[in-house]
């Protein structure tokens, strides 16, 4: 509840103008969306990620994942948990948010990398025949909070072009 409420403050916030931001557009799918680069600092990505970003502290992620592709919404859920993790992610819940005027699932799960837990807000969207869009946002969970709202942040930026 706390994180969603996180996530409706920092979409109005952006809404708002209060936020400077830079345009970020993917090559391979039809989406752009801001980043503040007081905020975030770029970091190297590996396909299929097309984007990584860490706060600044580096308490923070943010991993962009597009692909094209023909796959199904249940297809793309079941996929999504098998890679996290090495499919030993620990499902914390699930939901639907609007980004963009489109339905996007949340897939939050927590995962043990190297001795740290690490806690993820999973947004994707699919559109059969175009490709899938991940946008994953991590941190520990004490963190978790300020993740939502940076996320809020971001997603209220989204354009699916």
């Amino acid at each position: 509840m706390l994180k969603t409420l996180a996530l409706g403050g920092a979409m109005a916030l952006l809404a708002s103008g209060a936020f400077a931001c830079d345009t970020v557009t993917s090559k391979v799918v039809p989406l752009s969306f801001c980043i503040d680069g007081g905020m975030w600092v770029p970091s190297k990505a590996t396909a299929p990620q097309e984007f990584v970003y860490f706060d600044k502290d580096q308490n923070l992620g943010l991993a962009v994942i597009t692909e094209l592709g023909n796959a199904n919404e249940a297809d793309f859920r079941t996929g999504i948990l098998n890679n996290a993790g090495g499919g030993a992610a620990k499902l914390l819940g699930e939901r639907t948010e609007s980004v963009d005027g489109h339905d996007w699932h949340v897939l939050e799960y927590s995962v043990d990398v190297g001795g740290t837990t690490l806690d993820y807000q999973n947004f994707y969207v699919v559109n059969p025949g175009v490709g899938g869009i991940q946008m994953v946002f991590f941190s520990t969970p004490q963190d978790l909070t300020k993740t939502a709202v940076r996320a809020g942040m971001i997603l209220g930026s989204v354009k699916l072009d």
